[in-house]
């Protein structure tokens, strides 16, 4: 299972990749798969030994929001996000199933209608929703009012969550009714993450399911798309902040404390939390010593 993280259509990368398919054409799909991802690949591959060792093949179902959708090539990506999501199902150890009728899980993927990736922390992330946000929206309501179990890959911006879709599923109670969800880094990070932790989810307690979801929900969406730019903006004035570097050093303790009481705050007023969580004890920390990604501990 190779990577190629952070390509492009046209890159030295997708020439490669080209190549590394032409001369492994004949190994078959089973046994070797190259995606335009790297950091799922770990997840991924424990899906697969788990899969294997249990002598088990799930069935996914995909859908994808209006437009593009399964056509669209994401920033950071080399090929279409379809074609990537097939061949991550099989390396997996799943199947592709045509209906879902016959899937165990039911994975819906959020991609703009126009086909183009926008970064999270950008301007344009509002809770303002697009053509395609209410349109996905309901698709994803009448999967979860028919029982089937649904993951929402949301990759229509990069590195966060699209915040026009989560205010929806907020105000449609539909956070916690759903399987697994994933926003992170790139399309195919999100896509891969997703696909073996929702083929996992069937061997998960609803507690550890849950405890995953809001780590999503609160890494993704409330710290990506929302609360580092606010953050960001107080460190960079902070003494011990290293302006030259981006590193956090001196100003670690207080990007932990400011940014716990931004987290809290946004999941109190966004998150409707399950009777079996709590946020009370919610913390913080940046274990890279810098604010691109945050450890969370509740």
């Amino acid at each position: 299972f190779l990577g190629g993280d952070d390509s492009a259509l046209y890159s030295q990368t997708h020439y490669e990749t080209r190549h590394l398919k032409e001369y492994g054409k004949n190994i078959g799909k089973t046994r070797l798969q190259i995606t335009s991802g790297a950091d799922e690949l770990g997840m991924v591959m424990m899906c697969r030994a788990i899969c294997d060792d249990k002598r088990d093949i799930p069935f996914i179902y995909t859908t994808y929001n209006m437009g593009k959708g399964r056509n669209t090539i994401p920033k950071y990506c080399n090929e279409e996000i379809g074609i990537d999501v097939d061949n991550t199902i099989v390396a997996a150890g799943g199947m592709q199933v045509p209906s879902p009728e016959r899937a165990e899980l039911v994975m819906a993927v959020n991609t703009r209608p126009d086909g183009k990736t926008l970064d999270a922390n950008g301007p344009a992330n509002t809770t303002k929703p697009n053509k395609g946000t209410i349109y996905f929206v309901n698709l994803v309501k009448d999967l979860v009012n028919k029982g089937y179990s649904v993951a929402v890959a949301d990759i229509s911006f990069g590195n966060g969550a699209d915040n026009a879709l989560m205010n929806e599923l907020h105000k449609e109670d539909l956070q916690f009714k759903l399987l697994a969800y994933g926003g992170w880094n790139t399309a195919t990070n999100t896509t891969g993450f997703l696909i073996g932790t929702g083929l996992l989810t069937k061997w998960m307690d609803k507690q550890a399911r849950e405890e995953l979801m809001l780590t999503r929900y609160l890494d993704e969406w409330c710290y990506q798309s929302n609360i580092r730019q606010t953050l960001g903006a107080a460190v960079w004035i902070h003494p011990g902040y290293s302006q030259s570097t981006g590193n956090l050093d001196g100003a670690r303790d207080f990007a932990s404390q400011q940014g716990t009481e931004l987290m809290k705050a946004f999941a109190q007023q966004n998150i409707n939390l399950p009777a079996n969580l709590s946020i009370q004890n919610l913390r913080i920390s940046h274990p890279w010593n810098r604010l691109f990604e945050c450890d969370i501990d509740f």
